[in-house]
């Protein structure tokens, strides 16, 4: 339960290679079918199953997860104020490559600003220990005009602290990740929350 945040890419897949015909067959089974091997070779880079669609005859098109968010609620609102025309509605919405530079962007000036001091190290007792930075500074006003937090639901924190920084390292690692990746170079993106 709690707010859950994805973006897929699309990737058109075509000319009857044998890991269409797999992926092909795999979904006419009702399976599923990880193309690991087919990105992978092209990428070096991990991936979740994806989901076929339209597949017919020799090409289809693979949906595949490229980024995660777990309560990642000042991702969310950007989503929402810069892609999803203020509409939260769990709908799935095209997103141009050009607004995950912006928000890779807007995530790395925000970062800029952040001085950790030293970690300390807490158990919660559930999950075992984890590194903290209890005396975390940034610029908060910066922050709230870039990527302003947002509450909701089980939305998870709206603090300037520790969890909103590493929502944003997160959100770095993986869209410099995807938009380094040539695989990716074609590809259209969804986003799409659930909570």
């Amino acid at each position: 339960m709690g707010l859950d945040s994805y973006l897929e890419a699309e990737l058109y897949v075509g000319g009857g290679w044998t890991h269409t015909r797999q992926a092909e067959n795999a979904v006419a089974r009702n399976e599923t079918w990880r193309f690991d091997t087919l990105l992978l070779t092209m990428t070096g880079m991990d991936f979740p199953t994806f989901r076929a669609k339209y597949p017919n005859g020799n090409y289809m098109t693979l949906a595949v997860e490229v980024a995660y968010w777990r309560k990642a609620n000042a991702i969310h609102s950007w989503f929402v104020e810069n892609v999803q025309d203020g509409k939260d509605e769990c709908q799935r919405s095209s997103v141009q490559r050009e607004d995950l530079v912006t928000l890779r962007n807007a995530c790395e000036e925000i970062l800029a600003t952040v001085v950790k001091g030293e970690p300390v190290t807490k158990n919660d007792g559930l999950f075992g220990p984890y590194e903290t930075f209890p005396d975390l500074t940034l610029d908060t006003d910066l922050a709230k005009e870039l990527l302003e937090t947002q509450d909701g639901f089980f939305f998870g924190s709206t603090d300037y602290g520790p969890w909103y920084v590493s929502n944003l390292e997160e959100t770095v690692q993986q869209l410099d990740a995807l938009l380094n990746d040539p695989a990716f170079k074609d590809a259209s993106f969804y986003y799409h929350a659930s909570w």
